[in-house]
């Protein structure tokens, strides 16, 4: 099969798009990399809470151990996302 470089079938530049599809040949080859990528846009289905002062990367999810805090959390954005003004 001939390769079909993404970067040659769509404009990628300055997109959130770059970074997924850097050095994919074939455009099946960013699935992998896509479950990742929505998961870091917070699009997972579950709650998500990160100590940021030990975990900047967030890489340890520690709702489960604090429901409460992630609940609040959760409470607070979903306020601010009701609201017309975030300020």
């Amino acid at each position: 099969m001939k390769a079909c470089r993404i970067d040659r079938l769509y404009d990628l530049r300055e997109t959130i798009a770059v970074a997924v599809f850097e050095g994919v040949e074939y455009p099946w080859e960013v699935l992998p990399k896509i479950k990742d990528f929505i998961i870091e846009l917070g699009n997972s289905p579950e709650a998500q809470l990160y100590n940021l002062m030990y975990d900047i990367g967030e890489k340890e999810n520690v709702a489960d151990r604090y429901p409460e805090v992630a609940k609040d959390m959760a409470d607070r954005i979903a306020e601010i996302l009701k609201s017309s003004q975030t300020r």
